[in-house]
């Protein structure tokens, strides 16, 4: 009769390869840079001061190259698909993922908001802030 013996020190090299390989997909990227967008956009009122939420978006695009950095190089003018959302109260719609995305040069971009804040709000203005987790996925590249 035949036996099959695995010895303990094959058996932890086993693991700590497999641990290993476990830990290279586990470590995402940095991303760094800055984006912005252009198009228009219809909300719930005449004036921001008493709009309550975006009703939807059209024509997004990735803004200007001038406008882009880093990691978000090379992606202007992509269509960008944008998640109509509210901002008063600013947790009726967080977490909202992904609250944007995009297809460049064979990667998704996108941005999953987990906290919104309104900044300030006039008839014809408003600025908004929040925190979020951007993500570039694709050939190549580690989910981040």
């Amino acid at each position: 009769m035949i036996q099959n013996y695995i010895t303990p020190k094959i058996t932890c090299l086993i693991l700590a390869i497999t641990g290993f390989a476990w830990n290279l997909q586990a470590i995402p990227t940095p991303i760094s840079g800055s984006i912005s967008f252009s198009g228009t956009t219809m909300i719930d009122s005449t004036s921001f001061v008493s709009a309550t939420r975006f009703v939807s978006f059209q024509n997004v695009t990735v803004g200007a190259p001038s406008a882009l950095s880093g990691d978000y190089t090379g992606t202007s003018g992509a269509a960008v698909t944008m998640t109509p959302f509210i901002w008063v109260p600013p947790t009726a719609s967080t977490p909202l993922n992904p609250l944007w995305t995009f297809v460049s040069g064979g990667n998704t971009y996108s941005f999953d908001l987990s906290v919104l804040h309104q900044d300030y709000a006039s008839p014809t203005g408003l600025l908004l802030s929040g925190i979020g987790t951007a993500h570039i996925t694709g050939p190549g590249l580690q989910n981040s």
